[in-house]
């Protein structure tokens, strides 16, 4: 499987780094697998993820700042999460993330 780096992206027009961290806290302090950080343009992932699950959490991060704009009922945790596995599973089905890429190991974030 590809290995998740950190790297920079345009979404929206806007560019964005993808940082691949040790911590990883949401507003609450509490730890998580990836947060958007939409006032830095930051997605930010956590490193000790398991790659499948890297990749899986930044496609739901990406999600975030795509759906930023829009009504947040299309933003809110559930909508992104069935979304984002939905998309996850077709992806690594059609081998985009490499062999060795089981979709079904990427759950419950």
């Amino acid at each position: 499987m590809r290995k998740l780096t950190s790297q920079r992206v345009t979404i929206r027009g806007i560019r964005w780094d993808i940082t691949v961290t040790d911590d990883v806290y949401n507003d609450n302090g509490e730890s998580c697998f990836g947060i958007c950080d939409y006032d830095n343009n930051k997605l930010l992932v956590r490193s000790d993820l398991p790659e499948n699950v890297k990749w899986e959490t930044l496609l739901h991060e990406i999600l975030h700042a795509v759906t930023k704009p829009y009504p947040s009922d299309m933003s809110d945790e559930f909508t992104i999460n069935c979304i984002s596995s939905e998309i996850f599973s077709i992806l690594a089905q059609l081998g985009v993330f490499g062999k060795g890429c089981n979709p079904y190991e990427a759950k419950n974030k």
